[in-house]
Protein backbone atom coordinates (compact mmCIF):
# COMPACT_ATOMS: atom_id res chain seq x y z
CA UNK A 1 0.00 0.00 0.00
CA UNK A 2 2.72 2.31 1.08
CA UNK A 3 4.50 1.68 -2.21
CA UNK A 4 1.13 2.42 -4.42
CA UNK A 5 0.86 5.90 -2.25
CA UNK A 6 4.27 6.88 -3.34
CA UNK A 7 3.92 5.39 -6.81
CA UNK A 8 0.63 7.60 -7.11
CA UNK A 9 2.60 10.72 -5.60
CA UNK A 10 4.71 10.63 -7.95
CA UNK A 11 2.39 10.52 -10.59
CA UNK A 12 0.41 13.79 -9.06
CA UNK A 13 3.39 15.26 -8.96
CA UNK A 14 4.46 14.41 -12.35
CA UNK A 15 1.38 15.43 -13.88
CA UNK A 16 1.06 18.52 -12.60
CA UNK A 17 4.33 19.70 -13.80
CA UNK A 18 3.71 18.54 -17.30
CA UNK A 19 0.42 20.78 -16.75
CA UNK A 20 2.51 23.60 -15.52
CA UNK A 21 4.67 22.87 -18.54
CA UNK A 22 1.95 23.23 -21.07
CA UNK A 23 0.34 25.96 -19.66
CA UNK A 24 3.73 27.63 -19.94
CA UNK A 25 4.08 26.69 -23.54
CA UNK A 26 0.79 28.70 -24.65
CA UNK A 27 1.91 31.44 -22.24
CA UNK A 28 5.19 32.03 -24.12
CA UNK A 29 3.78 30.94 -27.73
CA UNK A 30 0.58 33.37 -27.63
CA UNK A 31 2.73 36.32 -25.74
CA UNK A 32 5.50 35.69 -28.95
CA UNK A 33 2.86 35.98 -31.68
CA UNK A 34 1.58 39.06 -30.09
CA UNK A 35 4.58 40.94 -30.02
CA UNK A 36 5.23 40.07 -33.49
CA UNK A 37 1.89 41.30 -34.16
CA UNK A 38 2.59 45.05 -33.50
CA UNK A 39 4.48 45.92 -36.14
CA UNK A 40 3.43 48.87 -38.44
CA UNK A 41 0.63 48.13 -40.79
CA UNK A 42 1.93 49.81 -43.67
CA UNK A 43 5.13 50.26 -45.40
CA UNK A 44 6.68 53.82 -45.47
CA UNK A 45 9.50 55.24 -45.04
CA UNK A 46 11.23 57.80 -42.18
CA UNK A 47 11.05 61.19 -43.43
CA UNK A 48 13.05 64.20 -41.74
CA UNK A 49 10.21 65.66 -40.11
CA UNK A 50 9.91 62.14 -38.43
CA UNK A 51 13.25 62.66 -36.87
CA UNK A 52 13.12 66.22 -35.40
CA UNK A 53 12.16 66.11 -31.60
CA UNK A 54 13.73 69.77 -30.85
CA UNK A 55 16.70 68.50 -29.07
CA UNK A 56 19.59 68.96 -30.96
CA UNK A 57 21.74 65.93 -29.28
CA UNK A 58 18.58 63.71 -29.70
CA UNK A 59 18.35 64.92 -33.42
CA UNK A 60 21.95 64.00 -33.76
CA UNK A 61 21.38 60.94 -32.54
CA UNK A 62 18.28 59.27 -33.88
CA UNK A 63 19.89 61.16 -37.73
CA UNK A 64 23.00 57.92 -36.83
CA UNK A 65 20.60 55.63 -36.12
CA UNK A 66 17.96 56.32 -38.90
CA UNK A 67 19.26 57.52 -41.96
CA UNK A 68 16.54 59.69 -43.96
CA UNK A 69 14.51 57.21 -46.40
CA UNK A 70 14.75 54.24 -44.19
CA UNK A 71 12.09 51.79 -44.22
CA UNK A 72 9.99 52.29 -40.79
CA UNK A 73 10.48 48.67 -38.59
CA UNK A 74 9.40 48.66 -35.23
CA UNK A 75 9.37 44.95 -34.23
CA UNK A 76 12.40 42.81 -34.65
CA UNK A 77 13.52 39.17 -33.74
CA UNK A 78 17.41 38.94 -32.64
CA UNK A 79 19.58 35.81 -32.18
CA UNK A 80 21.66 36.27 -29.46
CA UNK A 81 25.33 35.04 -28.20
CA UNK A 82 25.79 36.01 -24.24
CA UNK A 83 28.63 34.98 -22.13
CA UNK A 84 30.60 36.91 -19.35
CA UNK A 85 32.07 40.53 -20.50
CA UNK A 86 35.60 38.64 -20.79
CA UNK A 87 34.45 34.95 -21.87
CA UNK A 88 32.69 32.99 -24.43
CA UNK A 89 29.05 32.54 -25.10
CA UNK A 90 27.25 30.65 -22.86
CA UNK A 91 23.62 30.88 -23.60
CA UNK A 92 21.84 31.25 -26.95
CA UNK A 93 19.21 34.26 -26.66
CA UNK A 94 16.08 34.14 -29.16
CA UNK A 95 14.32 38.19 -28.48
CA UNK A 96 11.65 39.45 -29.94
CA UNK A 97 11.95 42.78 -29.70
CA UNK A 98 8.61 45.21 -30.25
CA UNK A 99 8.73 49.15 -28.16
CA UNK A 100 6.32 49.93 -26.33
CA UNK A 101 4.50 47.08 -25.90
CA UNK A 102 7.06 44.66 -24.45
CA UNK A 103 9.80 41.92 -25.28
CA UNK A 104 10.45 38.55 -24.83
CA UNK A 105 13.30 36.71 -24.94
CA UNK A 106 13.95 32.78 -25.09
CA UNK A 107 17.23 30.90 -23.25
CA UNK A 108 18.83 28.05 -24.50
CA UNK A 109 21.51 26.42 -22.22
CA UNK A 110 24.46 24.53 -24.27
CA UNK A 111 25.02 23.57 -27.97
CA UNK A 112 24.15 19.94 -28.57
CA UNK A 113 21.06 18.31 -29.75
CA UNK A 114 19.38 18.28 -26.45
CA UNK A 115 19.65 21.94 -25.67
CA UNK A 116 17.50 22.72 -22.66
CA UNK A 117 15.69 26.09 -22.80
CA UNK A 118 14.69 28.03 -20.20
CA UNK A 119 11.43 29.82 -19.94
CA UNK A 120 10.72 33.64 -20.46
CA UNK A 121 12.08 36.74 -19.26
CA UNK A 122 10.52 39.72 -20.24
CA UNK A 123 7.33 42.10 -19.98
CA UNK A 124 4.73 41.81 -23.05
CA UNK A 125 1.35 43.40 -21.32
CA UNK A 126 -0.04 45.53 -18.89
CA UNK A 127 -0.71 42.77 -16.61
CA UNK A 128 1.58 39.88 -17.16
CA UNK A 129 5.36 38.97 -16.91
CA UNK A 130 6.56 35.48 -17.24
CA UNK A 131 9.12 33.84 -14.94
CA UNK A 132 9.76 30.60 -14.32
CA UNK A 133 6.86 28.37 -14.91
CA UNK A 134 4.35 31.31 -13.68
CA UNK A 135 2.35 34.48 -15.44
CA UNK A 136 2.48 37.08 -13.34
CA UNK A 137 2.73 41.18 -12.83
CA UNK A 138 6.21 42.44 -12.88
CA UNK A 139 7.63 42.67 -8.74
CA UNK A 140 7.53 46.42 -8.47
CA UNK A 141 11.44 46.56 -7.66
CA UNK A 142 11.42 44.72 -10.93
CA UNK A 143 9.29 47.43 -13.23
CA UNK A 144 12.49 49.91 -13.61
CA UNK A 145 14.87 47.83 -15.11
CA UNK A 146 12.74 46.11 -17.52
CA UNK A 147 11.30 49.66 -18.97
CA UNK A 148 15.02 50.56 -19.14
CA UNK A 149 16.01 47.23 -20.82
CA UNK A 150 13.21 48.01 -23.23
CA UNK A 151 13.85 51.31 -24.11
CA UNK A 152 17.55 50.43 -24.57
CA UNK A 153 17.10 47.31 -27.06
CA UNK A 154 14.81 49.23 -28.55
CA UNK A 155 17.81 52.12 -29.26
CA UNK A 156 19.90 49.34 -30.12
CA UNK A 157 18.16 47.21 -32.27
CA UNK A 158 14.52 48.94 -33.26
CA UNK A 159 15.24 52.71 -33.29
CA UNK A 160 11.72 53.61 -35.32
CA UNK A 161 9.94 52.47 -32.01
CA UNK A 162 11.77 55.31 -30.27
CA UNK A 163 10.65 58.19 -32.79
CA UNK A 164 8.75 61.25 -31.26
CA UNK A 165 5.38 60.25 -29.98
CA UNK A 166 2.70 60.52 -27.30
CA UNK A 167 4.58 58.14 -25.31
CA UNK A 168 8.21 59.66 -25.45
CA UNK A 169 10.24 62.46 -24.82
CA UNK A 170 13.00 63.58 -25.56
CA UNK A 171 15.23 66.14 -23.84
CA UNK A 172 19.34 66.72 -23.86
CA UNK A 173 21.04 67.16 -20.95
CA UNK A 174 24.55 68.64 -22.14
CA UNK A 175 26.54 68.62 -25.59
CA UNK A 176 26.87 65.18 -25.35
CA UNK A 177 23.97 63.70 -23.75
CA UNK A 178 20.24 63.55 -24.14
CA UNK A 179 17.67 61.84 -21.99
CA UNK A 180 14.38 59.59 -23.45
CA UNK A 181 11.43 59.05 -21.38
CA UNK A 182 9.02 56.27 -21.44
CA UNK A 183 5.83 55.59 -19.26
CA UNK A 184 5.16 52.04 -19.58
CA UNK A 185 3.77 49.82 -17.26
CA UNK A 186 2.36 52.78 -14.82
CA UNK A 187 6.36 52.89 -14.70
CA UNK A 188 7.83 56.66 -16.00
CA UNK A 189 11.87 55.29 -16.52
CA UNK A 190 14.28 57.56 -17.93
CA UNK A 191 17.55 56.11 -20.10
CA UNK A 192 20.54 58.64 -20.64
CA UNK A 193 22.52 58.39 -23.52
CA UNK A 194 25.91 59.13 -24.09
CA UNK A 195 26.60 60.76 -27.83
CA UNK A 196 29.58 61.16 -29.66
CA UNK A 197 30.27 63.89 -32.52
CA UNK A 198 28.54 61.67 -35.78
CA UNK A 199 25.77 60.84 -33.03
CA UNK A 200 26.57 57.15 -32.80
CA UNK A 201 25.49 56.32 -28.92
CA UNK A 202 28.74 55.15 -26.84
CA UNK A 203 26.78 54.39 -23.51
CA UNK A 204 23.08 54.25 -21.92
CA UNK A 205 22.63 54.03 -18.34
CA UNK A 206 18.61 54.25 -16.74
CA UNK A 207 18.88 56.10 -13.48
CA UNK A 208 17.20 54.48 -10.67
CA UNK A 209 17.31 51.10 -12.31
CA UNK A 210 20.89 50.06 -12.29
CA UNK A 211 21.12 48.59 -15.80
CA UNK A 212 23.65 50.38 -18.38
CA UNK A 213 25.16 49.10 -21.68
CA UNK A 214 27.73 49.39 -23.63
CA UNK A 215 27.07 49.57 -27.54
CA UNK A 216 30.20 47.94 -28.76
CA UNK A 217 29.61 48.49 -32.84
CA UNK A 218 27.00 49.33 -35.31
CA UNK A 219 26.36 48.24 -38.99
CA UNK A 220 23.89 48.70 -41.67
CA UNK A 221 21.22 46.45 -41.68
CA UNK A 222 17.37 47.44 -43.02
CA UNK A 223 18.14 51.21 -43.48
CA UNK A 224 19.22 51.64 -40.15
CA UNK A 225 22.56 51.32 -37.89
CA UNK A 226 21.90 48.81 -35.48
CA UNK A 227 24.27 47.58 -32.62
CA UNK A 228 26.27 44.58 -33.42
CA UNK A 229 27.16 43.30 -30.01
CA UNK A 230 26.56 45.40 -26.26
CA UNK A 231 28.09 44.70 -22.99
CA UNK A 232 25.27 44.70 -20.54
CA UNK A 233 24.80 45.20 -16.90
CA UNK A 234 22.76 45.27 -14.26
CA UNK A 235 22.76 44.60 -10.16
CA UNK A 236 26.66 44.79 -10.78
CA UNK A 237 26.96 41.70 -13.44
CA UNK A 238 27.59 42.27 -16.98
CA UNK A 239 27.31 40.23 -19.78
CA UNK A 240 28.18 40.89 -23.49
CA UNK A 241 25.31 40.46 -26.39
CA UNK A 242 26.43 39.50 -30.03
CA UNK A 243 24.13 39.90 -32.46
CA UNK A 244 23.88 36.21 -34.78
CA UNK A 245 20.64 37.40 -36.25
CA UNK A 246 18.49 39.99 -36.84
CA UNK A 247 15.03 40.15 -38.88
CA UNK A 248 12.50 42.36 -38.83
CA UNK A 249 8.98 41.74 -38.77
CA UNK A 250 6.28 42.66 -41.13
CA UNK A 251 4.99 45.19 -42.49
CA UNK A 252 1.30 44.14 -42.76
CA UNK A 253 -2.33 44.61 -42.52
CA UNK A 254 -3.96 43.14 -39.60
CA UNK A 255 -1.19 44.24 -37.13
CA UNK A 256 -2.46 44.65 -33.72
CA UNK A 257 -1.95 47.62 -31.90
CA UNK A 258 -4.14 47.84 -29.55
Amino acid sequence: MMVAGAIGAVALVAVGLGALRVRDAYWRDTTWATLRSKTVWHERTVESGDLATGQPVADRLLRFLIPEEAPLRTVAELGLLAGPEDGPASTRDIMVLAAPYGFAIRGYKGWGSLTAVSLLDGAASRSAWTAWLVPRRPPAPLLPELAARLIGYALLWTPGALLPGPWIRWEDADPEMTRVTVSWLGVEQTVEITVDAVGQPTRLAAPGSGWTAQPLAFALQGGCRLARAVVEGAGGVACTRRVAFLRHAGPWIGSSHA
